[in-house]
């Protein structure tokens, strides 16, 4: 875990009673997360829930450390926005001082629930390094075998049922607040989504969910950790 991981979250998930609290800095950035983010929050990823029923499964996620020729990827917590505050990232050697995952999943809790908000990938060549996003996650695929995606849940689903969760739910990607619009950097404002993010979002978060045996119930697709699939 990223060192001062709980206190940059702790700003994050500070209430505003207690914001005074805080330096100048840090008030300005926790109002400007919450302008723009919070309302894109579950209540599953809000702070009652996450320092309630996950802040165990958090700090006790092992770091995975994968080594391929050219690339080091270390699996581990990550500050995030938007859907959550907590997520599952893949980290690149070059990239890890950044802050900033190569992919994520964002995460929410339930009781007995592990609640995966979100699956983001960054843009295919958004670093300055000497291998493109595209190609480190090329080697990361053929270095474990696996997507990135169905990598990172997978790794989700084996710490929750060593934590004691009863199961794994994906959002539908229609129940998530970035299907319908998107906020824009340049102005802060609102504007309808694209129907090709859409088209993606559905083939990302349905392909998983059919390739790893999960099943539709609501506005989730569910696994119940422990029960056996064929291949």
């Amino acid at each position: 875990m990223r060192k001062g991981f709980w206190k940059r979250l702790a700003i994050k998930l500070t209430p505003h009673r207690l914001l005074p609290r805080l330096g100048v800095f840090e008030r300005t950035i926790s109002a400007i997360a919450r302008l723009h983010h919070y309302r894109l929050t579950p209540p599953t990823a809000r702070r009652k829930n996450i320092l309630k029923y996950g802040k165990p499964f958090i700090e006790l996620f092992p770091v995975v450390k994968i080594s391929t020729r050219g690339a080091d990827f270390r699996i581990e917590p990550t500050e995030t926005m938007g859907e959550s505050p907590i997520g599952i990232g893949i980290f690149h050697n070059a990239h890890y001082g950044s802050g900033e995952p190569l992919a994520q999943v964002k995460i929410g809790f339930e009781k007995h629930s592990v609640i995966v908000e979100a699956i983001q990938g960054t843009k295919p060549n958004a670093n300055k390094f000497v291998m493109s996003n595209q190609e480190l996650m090329h080697a990361f695929k053929k270095a474990t075998g696996m997507t990135w995606p169905r990598f990172l849940i997978a790794q989700v689903e084996k710490h929750a049922a060593a934590m004691g969760f009863k199961r794994v739910k994906i959002i539908k990607p229609e129940k998530n607040p970035y299907y319908e619009w998107h906020l824009a950097p340049r102005d802060g404002k609102t504007y309808p989504q694209s129907p090709d993010v859409q088209r993606r979002m559905k083939a990302l978060y349905y392909g998983v969910a059919r390739n790893m045996h999960y099943r539709a119930e609501g506005n989730y697709l569910v696994k119940e950790l422990g029960e056996k699939h064929g291949n």
